[in-house]
């Protein structure tokens, strides 16, 4: 399950994100893979015997340029790099888009 929550509130999502979770690790008992940017649930679920976290890592370099590291680690990035995603997109797009701009003038 990836970006349950998503689209709702904070608050709205972390709820919907927490009875998802709370209802597959107490009732239906099964292995899932479950992806949330919500970091209040990893301290909501801290008590959830069976639950195990893994997470991905951004390496940064000193030019401030970043790569995300495909591998999969026990534990839990608190790191948000939504600002860093962002302006990646905004180079892309404008390295897309500038030149039609520019084309069409």
């Amino acid at each position: 399950m990836d970006e349950v929550g998503r689209g709702t509130t904070p608050e709205d999502g972390v709820a919907v994100g927490y009875a998802c979770l709370e209802h597959l690790h107490q009732k239906i008992r099964c292995r899932a893979l479950f992806a949330t940017h919500f970091h209040t649930l990893v301290d909501m679920t801290a008590d959830f015997e069976r639950l195990v976290r893994w997470c991905t890592t951004v390496s940064e370099q000193p030019d401030g340029s970043w790569v995300y590291v495909h591998k999969l680690r026990r534990g839990v990035n608190r790191d948000s790099h939504a600002l860093k995603v962002a302006r990646l997109a905004g180079e892309f797009i404008s390295s897309c888009v500038g030149p039609i701009v520019h084309a069409n003038r």
